[in-house]
This record gives structure tokens, C-alpha cells and sequence, in this order.
């Protein structure tokens, strides 16, 4: 231990005197403050860490559920500490370090209801035991709403088309996708390998005939000769008549949509039968 000089008996006239001190000459050595601050900070860490250490509780125990059997992966919170463990294949867990205090101790496993409860930790050591059981939990999770493309929606115009081809047994049909399908420049091309159909070159275009007709008609144009010619609609509207068949390479086949043939009266839906369709009914429908 390091002690200072002793003042003067004339302290009361005189300021205290300390001896001067030099590198290399005699005399007292000098007050090391800084050493002693250092040895009371770790004298002081040394006593704060022996407490800390011997101020520690442990709580363990076994988790079961309603069955009696053991729960595995259970976690133990002890709130706000920073405290926690997980039970293991037996459904043992042990918590260590806990300082003295009461907190709220907390049991869950998904499945499970959770169970909490609050325990005091009083002394400086010492080891608690719980043993809980938990029960079981149906756990709703939040609806999970998808988003994706899903089938196409028909457009308004196509509905009775997509009607008549879901309980139609007798009528060909063409969807889009189809007609993508085909290799096709010209609507003729298309309906050439149809059966019971033909398609009659005259005047400069293509004309459909059905084979089943048995009403043929001479146009009115001297060009094309009388056969029982299929009447033709676009979206709905006529393009031909009787006397005044539709010629088929005045339609261009990247603009369908859709298409449904029927090949002679017996095949026509009734929304298709009127005078003059007794020869059949093409129905094309745009984009």
C-alpha cells in the first residue's frame, strides 16, 4: 500500500511539500493512481461476475399432453429474460442462468394451446421443478387467397356457341386454339376435308354445298350453278341467301374466333332453323 508524506506541523501556515522527484535521482517514489483505479475496477468486475455466477436459479422439469405422453419440441420462454429452452425426445427441458426475480414462464407448441404461467425465483440459487401438460389445439390458418390466369372467360358473343358445342352431338366446332393449329391461309382449305360438304369453285370464288341438301337452287348469278348452298353468318347477320350464296374467300380467317358447321337440316339447333337454311348453317364468329 502507497502512502503519502506527512504534512508539516505548520500546516496551518504552510501549503504541504511532497520531495521533488527526478528520472534517476533519490527519494520516494511516486503515487501510481492509474494502477490502483485498474486494480479496483477488476476487483470490482471479479466480485460483480462471482455474484452473477452464484446468483443463478435453474427450472426443468417434463412436458406431456392430455395422454400422459411425452412432448417433444415444446419451447419454455421465460418473458423478457432472454431465458428459454426445448424440450427433448422425453419431453425434458432445463432452463439455467436464471437471476432471482418473478417472471412469467411460458409453454407452446404449434398444435397445442400454449400455457403460461409466473414463477418467483427468490435466494441466490436454487432449482425449481414444473411438470405441465398441455392440450392439444386445432389451429385455423388464415385463408390464403390465390391469383393466376385460370381458363379464359367465353366473351358474350361466344356463350350460345360454347352452349350448343357442349351438348351438340352432330355440328363441328373450331375454337380458337383450333384454328390456330391449321396451317391454313384460306377458310375454303379448311372446310375442304369436311365430309358431307363441298366447296364449289365458281365466278371467281369458293362456295360451300352440302352433299345431305336436297333443295338445290340455281343464284342468281349465271356463273355459279344451282347446288343446295349452306347459308353463311358472321357474328349473327346473314351474308347469304338463297339465290345469293356466300363466297368464302371474302373471309378472312385470322379474324375467327370461332366456328360451328351444320351439315343439313336434321343437324340445325333451332335457333338455326328459318326458310332457307334447310341446306345447312355456317356460323362464324369473329374476335
Amino acid at each position: 500500500m502507497l502512502i503519502a508524506p506527512k504534512p508539516s506541523s505548520d500546516m496551518h501556515n504552510h501549503a504541504t511539500s511532497f520531495p521533488l522527484l527526478r528520472p534517476g535521482g533519490g527519494g520516494r517514489k511516486p503515487w501510481n493512481g492509474v494502477a490502483v483505479v485498474a486494480s479496483v475496477c477488476v476487483l470490482l468486475a471479479f466480485l460483480l461476475v462471482t455474484g452473477s455466477v452464484q446468483a443463478q436459479h435453474v427450472l426443468r422439469g417434463y412436458v406431456v399432453d392430455t395422454t400422459g405422453a411425452d412432448l417433444a419440441g415444446v419451447e419454455i420462454v421465460l418473458t423478457g429474460t432472454g431465458h428459454s429452452a426445448t424440450t427433448d425426445s422425453k419431453g425434458r427441458y432445463t432452463v439455467t442462468g436464471i437471476p432471482p426475480g418473478r417472471f412469467e414462464v411460458v409453454f407452446r407448441r404449434l398444435g397445442y394451446a400454449p400455457l403460461a404461467m409466473f414463477r418467483s425465483f427468490m435466494g441466490d440459487t436454487g432449482t425449481a421443478v414444473v411438470d405441465v401438460e398441455l392440450a392439444s389445439e386445432v389451429v385455423v390458418l388464415p385463408e390464403v387467397e390465390t391469383r393466376g390466369r385460370g381458363p379464359a372467360e367465353v366473351p358474350l358473343k361466344l356463350r350460345e356457341w360454347a352452349r350448343r358445342r357442349q351438348f351438340n352431338v352432330v355440328g363441328k366446332f373450331w375454337d380458337d386454339s383450333l384454328l390456330r393449329t391449321k396451317e391454313y391461309q384460306r377458310l375454303p382449305e379448311l372446310l375442304q376435308g369436311i365430309g358431307a360438304v363441298r366447296i364449289i369453285r365458281a365466278a371467281g370464288g369458293r362456295f360451300l354445298a352440302s352433299a345431305r341438301g336436297s333443295y338445290p337452287k340455281k343464284p342468281l348469278d349465271p356463273r355459279v350453278p344451282a347446288a343446295c348452298y349452306v347459308e353463311v353468318l358472321l357474328d349473327g347477320a346473314r351474308l347469304s341467301s338463297v339465290y345469293t350464296p356466300a363466297n368464302l374467300d371474302d373471309i378472312p380467317i385470322q379474324q375467327i374466333a370461332a366456328m360451328e358447321l351444320y351439315r343439313s337440316i336434321s343437324e340445325l339447333p333451332i335457333e338455326f332453323q328459318w326458310p332457307g337454311s334447310a341446306c345447312g348453317v355456317l356460323a362464324i364468329w369473329t374476335r
